[in-house]
């Protein structure tokens, strides 16, 4: 469980740059 951590850090720090970039 504690292996998916950093892919869920870093797909949620994804969508938050792209959710960014579109407004």
């Amino acid at each position: 469980m504690l292996a998916i951590l950093p892919f869920l850090i870093s797909l949620d720090s994804l969508v938050a740059m792209i959710l960014t970039q579109e407004y």
